[in-house]
């Protein structure tokens, strides 16, 4: 979990040994420099020159980096094997140990990035500061590049502060994400809570695609409520909300399923196909009900007796109760 300890309204301690997002590295910097930030119980703005290079590294999307230099061993002191051996412990860890003796312009924008990641991490800085590091990369090897920062964090126990603007990269690096709207934190959670369960509407819709409806209580029994007017729809629900109550529910796209005929399923809702999008692992519809109300979904290509609706079709969504979001605001 992440540790961070709060010293007053523009300060905080924060753990040497967790990844963390953060959206302005211009922020951070500036809370650098005004002793906002501290790392293993010292201020980095009072760390002299020479300890900043160790304790904080850095990796941009723009750093144009040499494969066959290692500058950061070397002004440590390293020499002969030991540097040879810390050079290629770097490569291997960021799986470049066979390209070791290219140049720089044999290298692909993706391998340099790789190099610019081992050469930051060459003396073992406590906290690691990433300024959209995947930027360049394309989508495959981004995807798979996230995977390898997480491996090298737990293995080295560095701190990893990301700058990005992929919400998918957020998710997939950190531990905990903080969404904040209008200045302020609205919700600090586990980005498979902050996706299924978010406290607000602000937080459902800022992360990934989702459906809302807009509706009032009309039942209720222990675990569920149930919503009149033209849509009738059952949804989980523990808090204990009054017949009347205004709710907005929200539904994420992979958990509503599309079929051309009737199912006898909860929730079970008649559309037409308003548009979609082929994607080749699945499609993603924009379906609309006999009163309007739109809904996203996205269904995963699998063999079936039923062909794909299309354009202008008539069909059928349902979605479990469970998955329906019950939200106050």
């Amino acid at each position: 979990p992440l540790e961070v300890t709060p010293l007053d309204d523009r300060r905080l301690v924060v753990d040497a040994f967790t990844r963390y997002r953060i959206t302005d590295v211009n922020q951070f910097r500036e809370a650098v420099g005004t002793g906002g930030v501290q790392v293993a119980e010292s201020r980095l703005d009072s760390i002299l020159k020479s300890e900043m290079r160790e304790v904080l590294g850095s990796v941009s999307s723009n750093d144009i980096l040499s494969s066959d230099r290692a500058d950061g061993p070397r002004r440590a002191g390293m020499r002969g094997t030991e540097l040879a051996e810390r050079v290629d412990s770097l490569l291997k860890l960021v799986r470049l140990h066979k390209l070791g003796g290219r140049k720089p312009h044999q290298l692909s924008g993706g391998q340099r990035q790789r190099v610019a990641l081992a050469r930051a991490l060459a003396r073992r800085p406590k906290l690691l500061l990433l300024d959209e590091p995947l930027a360049a990369l394309d989508k495959k090897l981004r995807e798979d590049t996230q995977f390898e920062l997480v491996d090298i964090q737990e293995k080295l126990g560095t701190t990893f502060i990301v700058v990005t603007h992929d919400q998918e990269e957020a998710m997939t690096l950190a531990g905990r994400i903080g969404i904040m709207d209008a200045g302020q934190l609205v919700q600090v959670d586990a980005p498979r809570r902050l996706y299924e369960r978010p406290k607000s509407s602000f937080v459902a819709d800022f992360l990934g695609t989702i459906s809302f409806v807009d509706a009032v209580v009309a039942s209720r029994d222990q675990t569920s409520i149930t919503i009149g007017g033209d849509l009738n729809i059952c949804a989980a629900c523990d808090d204990d909300l009054p017949v009347g109550a205004a709710v907005k529910l929200a539904i994420r796209p992979e958990k509503i399923y599309l079929s051309r005929t009737k199912s006898g399923n909860v929730n079970e809702i008649e559309v037409v196909v308003e548009d979609l999008a082929y994607l080749g692992f699945a499609t993603n519809y924009r379906v609309k009900t006999a009163s309007g109300q739109m809904f996203k979904l996205q269904q995963q290509q699998r063999r079936s007796l039923d062909a794909p609706l299309s354009w202008g079709e008539t069909g059928y969504v349902h979605f479990d109760p469970q998955d329906v979001i019950v939200l106050q605001d």
